[in-house]
């Protein structure tokens, strides 16, 4: 989904074509570079870095939630019969138990469903940057090269298997971002990024001019 930005001449927007994927991915690291609290500030990164630090949170926390559950009820069963001096000192050993299996479990679980939503978003970033189009395609090709590489310790099989429910899930969640960009904020902001990064890439190939 390409965007004419209106607040450039048909020369300026000339120039903005011509320009090579590569080219633009240089640019935009200058631009991100010059940009103070450019995680913040730019679109294409709050993009990637907010909703993975979302996803982090909130898988570990109910993941790690569960397994906390599911030790102190086992920390329960395998000492019902146990002899404690105090009662103090049993059930400090039951939250132990539940906080190891939190921290443990939940950071577990949480890096890798954090790792394969930034690398569908990342993906999706440099893609839209490299060919200026903002497209549902680029999700799945996220998906398919994070689920590839969070499985590349388990052969070709697993990889193959890997790109395949990648494809499949970075379809669906691309799909509702796509939606909500597109269709409910009406592109606002993907304008507003393109437009950003179109009047840079002009200013600076005229300072070098």
């Amino acid at each position: 989904m390409t965007h004419e930005s209106l607040d450039l001449s048909l020369d300026d927007q000339k120039i903005i074509r011509e320009l090579t994927g590569n080219e633009k991915l240089r640019l935009y690291s200058k631009l991100a570079a010059s940009t103070e609290n450019a995680y913040r500030r730019l679109f294409e990164l709050r993009e990637v870095y907010v909703p993975a630090a979302v996803a982090f949170t909130l898988s570990s926390g109910l993941f790690g939630g569960l397994r906390a559950h599911q030790a102190g009820e086992s920390f329960k069963r395998l000492n019902e019969q146990a002899v404690y001096a105090h009662r103090v000192q049993s059930v400090r050993d039951w939250h132990s138990a539940q906080f190891r299996a939190f921290f443990k479990y939940g950071f577990r679980f949480g890096w890798r469903v954090s790792f394969l939503v930034s690398s569908v978003l990342a993906t999706q970033s440099l893609l839209w940057i490299y060919t200026d189009d903002y497209r549902l395609s680029h999700y799945s090709i996220g998906g398919c090269i994070g689920g590839t590489l969070y499985r590349m310790t388990m052969g070709v099989k697993g990889m193959f298997v890997g790109s395949l429910l990648g494809t499949i899930l970075g379809t669906m969640s691309g799909s509702l971002l796509y939606l909500n960009q597109v269709y409910i904020n009406k592109s606002e902001e993907i304008k507003a990024a393109e437009n950003r990064r179109h009047k840079f890439y002009l200013e600076h190939l005229n300072s070098q001019t």
